[in-house]
């Protein structure tokens, strides 16, 4: 999958989409989850309160891997569109 998202996207839907996938992929968070998730809610360790379905929360780990892909994706949005990374919303990411 990553093969994929590597050859047919350059920059930041390329590390967003990867970000994405790895978080989905490494943790139990559902896509509707990730997508209401706030940056400025992963915790220490990659934990995260998440509202799931029937508006229950729970937490979950998105795991170094997770949390790698999302730091690497925030450090170039900080740098090159000038958004402080706690101000991202996840849920701007879109699922395509």
């Amino acid at each position: 999958m990553f093969k994929t998202i590597d050859r047919d996207m350059d920059g930041l839907p390329r590390l967003r989409n990867r970000a994405m996938l790895t978080v989905l992929l490494n943790s139990t968070v559902r896509a509707s989850e990730l997508l209401s998730m706030n940056v400025n809610d992963i915790g220490d360790k990659g934990r995260v309160m998440v509202t799931g379905k029937g508006s229950k929360q729970r937490v979950v780990t998105i795991g170094e891997s997770g949390l790698s892909a999302v730091d690497s994706y925030l450090f170039i949005i900080a740098i090159f569109v000038l958004v402080p990374a706690f101000e991202v919303r996840i849920a701007e990411w879109a699922i395509h």
